[in-house]
């Protein structure tokens, strides 16, 4: 293997390896990084992912070689119509290669591209869920030089983990919003509880008192030490404890269930 080749590949799996150690808060930063690598890997001058958001497609992460970081406020947002425009130039379903942009034909497409500056262009797609998810792309804004094949291979290879690591963050970020709502669910629960007058105990899986609401705990016919921490079979008689068993066999099956009243004083 040429040096060439092999620092080539070391800047994939260091990249990957980065992308999937990242943590979620880290993530951004850590995509900043590859970005720049990539780019001074293929002598790129601008490096950026290119995400859907609402009718337009913006630039979510963007490096700029030194020199060109005042020009980052000119990346707008590229309309769908644009983007298929642009998509039509693909040389293969997979990338989307223009070697000269003063060689595209007239248009907005083309004088969009100007406006930013960009001679060169090379993209390659990221996919999820069997759908175009954004868009791993590099520019050229100095010279005029199309991408080779070496190059769009190193985009390929890391826009894999690029695609793995945003979908992990939106899993992870979906899972705490849930975590979060179902903490807020669970307080609102419990504020309801304490203001109760009678006593609601709660129980875990295996039957055993975890904990006890009601509003006005000192009056309580018993103290909580009685029965925190007891299963039910040791606070109610056998009967009820074998109807109370079933309710929450009932409860796990079809989410609630009900008892009915119980006729019986319960002497502990």
């Amino acid at each position: 293997m040429s040096r060439e080749r092999e620092l080539m590949s070391d800047v994939v799996i260091d990249g990957l390896a980065m992308l999937a150690r990242a943590t979620s808060d880290d993530l951004d930063r850590v995509i900043h990084v590859v970005l720049e690598r990539i780019a001074n890997a293929v002598d790129a001058d601008v490096a950026h992912l290119l995400v859907k958001s609402g009718e337009y497609w913006v630039f979510s992460h963007v490096w700029c070689a030194s020199g060109l970081v005042s020009q980052k406020h000119q990346f707008s947002p590229i309309s769908d119509c644009d983007l298929r425009a642009l998509s039509s130039e693909a040389t293969n379903a997979k990338q989307i290669s223009i070697g000269s942009v003063n060689g595209m034909p007239i248009g907005a497409l083309q004088d969009h591209l100007r406006n930013q500056g960009i001679k060169s262009f090379a993209s390659v797609p990221l996919t999820g869920d069997a759908s175009v998810q954004g868009y791993f792309g590099l520019d050229r804004m100095r010279v005029e030089a199309e991408f080779s094949e070496r190059d769009f291979r190193l985009l390929q290879a890391v826009s894999d983990g690029l695609s793995s690591s945003l979908a992990r963050r939106q899993t992870e970020q979906r899972l705490r919003q849930i975590s979060d709502q179902q903490s807020e669910t669970l307080e609102r629960l419990r504020a309801t509880l304490a203001a109760t007058p009678e006593l609601v105990i709660e129980v875990d899986n295996d039957g055993r008192s975890v904990e006890f609401h009601c509003s006005t705990s000192e009056d309580l016919a018993i103290a909580p030490e009685d029965f925190l921490g007891r299963t039910l079979e040791e606070i109610l008689p056998a009967d009820i404890a074998r109807l109370q068993r079933e309710t929450m066999e009932r409860a796990r099956q079809h989410g609630t269930a009900h008892t009915g009243r119980v006729a019986k004083v319960v002497e502990i």
